[in-house]
């Protein structure tokens, strides 16, 4: 299972439609993370302070086409080891490969309880 962070907005927009994500602008692929870890070091990177909940999508990667897993550009988050790979989707995320959801205001605290074994 690989991890894919939204807004949760824009999940519920996407839920009854086929695709979840596509490659956005001039990117080539979609951005995921390989575990819990590296989700929550891009979450406070990228979403700390934007005042919209975000939710957490496990994605089953069976379900995904042209999944490699390549080094981060210009470098991993803080948090995450160098030379951690993350999975890249080239290609369409189908709402079929999403295998669980972690919501909203919990997602850090779900992360960090499962990071540090408390559950």
């Amino acid at each position: 299972m690989i991890w894919y962070l939204l807004p949760l907005p824009r999940w519920r927009l996407a839920e009854p439609e086929r695709y979840v994500a596509a490659p956005a602008g001039n990117e080539r692929f979609v951005h995921a993370s390989p575990d819990e870890q590296a989700a929550l070091a891009v979450a406070n990177v990228l979403f700390l302070g934007t005042g919209e909940p975000l939710i957490a999508l496990g994605l089953d990667e069976s379900g995904l086409s042209g999944v490699r897993y390549e080094p981060a550009d210009p470098g991993p988050p803080p948090g995450v080891p160098a030379g951690t790979l993350f999975p890249h989707v080239y290609g369409p995320v189908e709402t079929a490969a999403v295998t669980s959801e972690h919501a909203a205001g919990l997602l850090r605290q779900f992360l960090a309880e499962r990071l540090l074994g408390v559950i």
